[in-house]
């Protein structure tokens, strides 16, 4: 059973606003936080042909724990976009992802039921929970964690759903998402 074109208008609509209300709500919080800037610095040094290295010249130190941070901030810092710059908008790009993920599932799970106004909870409880709008800034690599690790679950909860009828299951998305997350090697939690 689909929901009329009449009830989900109001749907779209009410998720529209629980995106518009994130965005508001992480944009009265933007700030760039003094440890960002330790990835910045080793972004900015690889972008330059220096390595993954804090000092140029000296002895290499692995000082982050977020490689793949790193390197998007090195890849954007090599197009001549400063990292303390561009580290905020992918934040908060990641932000919308995330919300789009969440809203995704959650319209998934109500789906031809009755109750289709559930689907607004999960995106409203992440629109209005401080600590999301707060670490959707500060330059770290918070959010871009988290968008692939609460992606990473909710894909791999699609594809182990045929298990439950007996069909075969097909890993696939889930995995890379999944190791998208690790830390770089060698760096201590």
């Amino acid at each position: 059973m689909r929901p009329s074109s009449s009830a989900s208008r109001p749907l779209a609509l009410a998720l529209l606003a629980s995106l518009a209300l994130l965005i508001a709500h992480a944009w009265s919080y933007r700030f760039l936080t003094d440890d960002a800037f330790i990835s910045f610095r080793y972004a900015r040094n690889l972008a330059h042909g220096h390595g993954l290295v804090f000092n140029p010249g000296f002895e290499r130190v692995e000082g982050y724990t977020n490689f793949l941070w790193v390197v998007a901030l090195a890849g954007f810092s090599r197009l001549g976009i400063p990292p303390e710059i561009v580290a905020n908008p992918l934040s908060l790009v990641a932000t919308v992802l995330l919300w789009a993920a969440v809203a995704w599932f959650a319209l998934r799970l109500a789906a031809g039921k009755r109750q289709g106004w559930t689907a607004l909870v999960a995106p409203v409880a992440l629109a209005l929970n401080r600590s999301v709008a707060v670490w959707s800034s500060g330059g770290l690599e918070t959010r871009c964690f988290e968008l692939l690790l609460v992606t990473a679950t909710l894909r791999w909860i699609v594809e182990l759903a045929p298990l439950t009828t007996g069909s075969a299951s097909k890993l696939g998305t889930s995995m890379w998402l999944n190791a998208l997350t690790t830390r770089a090697p060698g760096a201590s939690a």
